[in-house]
């Protein structure tokens, strides 16, 4: 099953040449089948011999947004970093994406055919939480945070993350953060 899904997403996402790529798309004939399961499909590849039924285009979807977010998340420096003094520890507040990225993704998404793809805000933290190296991650006013697990000794607990975010937010430092650059160093 897994390897049906996963050769989907790789003729979505990394076609041999960009102006044949696959698009998903509904289907309408009676007859077909989910080329996983054997359910009624509504999906299908429009190059590829490949039909989906609900559950496995859902199943497709959602790892696609989860793969998708990780590799941009290895791939891409952080928008802005806040650079902070918390007790003693030397903390970098990683700006990883906007509302406005976040929206260009879902974008991007639909143009590969996942029409009914809704990439709200709590999706997408999830998909960031679940990221390899992201200790916490929220929302701070149309930005997502995030606290990465450091190469140096310095991690920091769940309760300090908390009083972190709310001092940030209190004195409203992201604001002072240009997106695409690092800020000065803050003591709390």
């Amino acid at each position: 099953m897994s390897d049906i899904l996963d050769n989907a997403r790789i003729l979505l996402f990394h076609p041999k040449n960009k102006s044949k790529r696959d698009r998903i798309e509904y289907e309408t004939d009676e007859g077909k089948l989910c080329s996983v399961c054997g359910e009624k499909a509504g999906y299908r590849l429009s190059r590829t011999p490949l039909w989906l039924c609900e559950k496995h285009y859902s199943q497709l979807l959602n790892r696609s947004i989860w793969i998708f977010v990780e590799r941009y998340l290895i791939g891409s420096d952080a928008l802005g970093t806040l650079y902070l003094n918390y007790n003693g520890k030397k903390i970098n507040f990683e700006i990883l994406f906007t509302e406005k990225t976040m929206r260009d993704i879902q974008y991007y998404f639909r143009e590969l055919g996942f029409k009914n793809c809704k990439i709200d805000k709590e999706v997408f933290l999830t998909a960031v939480r679940n990221c390899d190296g992201v200790a916490y991650a929220d929302w701070i006013d149309d930005k997502l945070v995030a606290f990465l697990v450091p190469l140096h000794d310095c991690l920091i607990t769940k309760q300090e993350w908390d009083e972190i975010k709310a001092r940030v937010i209190q004195k409203g430092l992201l604001k002072k953060v240009a997106i695409n650059s690092k800020s000065p160093d803050y003591d709390f």
